[in-house]
C-alpha cells in the first residue's frame, strides 16, 4: 500500500455564543438531482465536506470520477448544493459531512442500489487499539479514499493502495493517521483518533464504504 497525497483568538464567552455555528437539529439528508447533489439538515451557515466518487464507462474505457470539497457552507436553512456541472454518474456515493458535529449522510442514485455500506468496525477492517491507525484484517481491498473529520476542528485525507514494493506500512495497516494529509486548515496530523471523530472510507473499485463517527467504546 501506498499512502497518497492530497489564530485562536480569545473572546469573552459572549461574544463566542454569538458567532458560534448553531448545532442542526434535524438528521442530515441528500437528495440526488440531475445535476446536483443538496444536503440537508446541516448546521446553519456551517462548514460541509463533501466526499464523492463514481465509476463511469465510456466505450471501452472506465473512469472513476472524485468531487471533495471542505470549503462549501451550508446556507442558514442548513441546506448545501454539490453541483457537479454534467449530468449525476449513475454509479456513484455521496457523501456529506457536518463538520461542526460530524454528523454525515451517505447515498447513491436510486438507478445505482448496489453501492454498499460495510459495518465498521468488522473482522475486515477495525480500528488499531491505540487509535493510531485502521487495519485490515482481510487485505483485501485494493484501494480505499479516506476521510477523518475532527469536528470544529477540521479533516484529513489519504489514498491508500495496496502492493505497493515502496510502501512502508506494516502488514495490514490501511492507513496510519500521522500520515494523513490535512484539508484546508487543518493542523498538520490528526494524531490518534478521538471520540467524535468520523471516519469515512470509500471504495471506488468495489463501489463500497464505511463510515462511524467514533464513540467511547472503540
Amino acid at each position: 500500500m501506498r499512502r497518497l497525497a492530497s489564530l485562536v483568538t480569545l473572546l469573552p464567552a459572549a461574544a463566542i455564543m454569538l458567532t458560534a455555528p448553531v448545532a442542526a437539529t434535524t438528521q442530515p439528508a441528500i437528495k440526488i438531482g440531475d445535476t446536483q447533489v443538496v444536503a440537508t439538515g446541516m448546521t446553519p451557515a456551517g462548514r460541509v465536506a463533501w466526499f464523492a466518487f463514481a465509476r463511469e464507462r465510456t466505450g471501452w474505457v472506465t473512469q472513476v470520477l472524485h468531487w471533495e470539497n471542505l470549503t462549501a457552507s451550508a446556507d442558514t436553512s442548513g441546506q448545501a448544493i454539490l453541483d457537479l456541472g454534467r449530468a449525476v454518474p449513475v454509479k456513484a456515493i455521496f457523501i456529506a459531512v457536518d463538520v461542526s458535529t460530524g454528523a454525515y449522510v451517505a447515498s447513491s442514485p436510486e438507478a445505482y442500489p448496489w453501492a454498499t455500506q460495510v459495518p465498521f468496525p468488522t473482522a475486515g477492517i477495525e480500528l488499531a487499539a491505540d487509535r493510531a491507525s485502521v487495519v485490515s484484517l482481510r487485505d483485501d481491498h485494493d484501494e480505499l479514499e479516506v476521510l477523518v473529520v475532527r469536528p470544529r476542528v477540521g479533516a484529513w485525507r489519504a489514498t491508500v493502495r495496496h502492493n505497493d514494493p515502496a510502501s512502508t506500512n506494516a502488514p495490514g495497516v490501511l492507513v496510519n493517521f500521522a500520515d494523513l494529509t490535512p484539508w484546508g486548515d487543518a493542523p498538520s496530523t490528526p494524531g490518534p483518533l478521538r471520540t467524535g471523530d468520523l471516519v469515512v472510507a470509500i471504495d471506488p473499485d468495489q463501489m463500497q464504504y464505511f463510515a462511524q463517527q467514533l464513540s467511547g467504546r472503540y
